[in-house]
C-alpha cells in the first residue's frame, strides 16, 4: 500500500468556506501567509467548525494552527492554496 495525494477539485470560492475542508485533508501554502501565521509547507487538516468557519491544521511538527479561510484574498491565477485528499493505492 502507498499513501498518495489527490487534488481535491474545488473553485477559489470554494477554498475560502470551511465546509470544504474535512479531517484528514491536506492543505499546500504555495507561499507565506502571513495574516493567517502559515509558512509555505503541508499542514493536515486536524478539525473544522464551520459555525465559526476555522479550520483547525496541524504541520509536520505538530504544532497546530487556526486558519480562517474565508479571510483568504483572491490571488488571481496564483492560488497561495491546494486541497488533496489522502488515498491509499495498492
Amino acid at each position: 500500500r502507498l499513501q498518495t495525494l489527490s487534488r481535491v477539485n474545488v473553485t477559489r470560492e470554494e477554498l475560502r468556506y470551511a465546509s470544504t475542508y474535512a479531517p484528514g485533508m491536506v492543505v499546500e501554502v504555495a507561499r507565506r501567509q502571513r495574516s493567517q501565521g502559515l509558512a509555505a509547507g503541508e499542514y493536515r487538516v486536524v478539525g473544522t467548525d464551520v459555525a465559526r468557519e476555522r479550520v483547525t491544521l496541524e504541520n509536520e511538527c505538530g504544532r497546530q494552527f487556526e486558519f480562517r479561510p474565508g479571510q483568504m484574498r483572491p490571488q488571481g491565477e496564483q492560488d497561495p492554496l491546494r486541497l488533496f485528499e489522502v488515498r491509499a493505492l495498492d
